[in-house]
């Protein structure tokens, strides 16, 4: 009798053994699965991560060309604005001219 309940024993654990096997092979499918979709999703956000890095780096060249074009900007204000006040300045000066040339031309008759 010991001798059936051993075997009994064995082929149970025989049984367990193989529904084990099953279960970790199931398992490991699954968890291969997973990492798949891991490998996958991380090479998203590599991509993602490196399309953000782009962007910054746009942002940044895109910054500073407006800053750039801010100076240009002030600086054609500020030659407009000199161009402007010596155009003044000679028509002061020719106005005074006129007004002498006058004052001397009516002073003489």
């Amino acid at each position: 009798m010991p001798t059936t309940g051993n075997q009994e024993i064995v082929h149970s654990l025989g049984e367990l053994k193989s529904e084990t096997s099953a279960a970790l092979a199931s398992l490991q499918v699954k968890v291969d699965g997973i990492n798949r979709r891991l490998d996958v999703s991380n090479g998203r956000i590599a991509q993602h991560d490196q399309t953000i890095q782009e962007l910054r780096i746009n942002e940044a060249r895109i910054l500073m060309q407006l800053q750039q074009s801010g100076s240009d900007r002030s600086e054609r204000q500020a030659n407009r604005r000199r161009f402007g006040l010596a155009l003044f300045e000679r028509l002061v000066w020719l106005v005074a001219a006129i007004i002498l040339a006058l004052v001397v031309h009516y002073a003489h008759l």
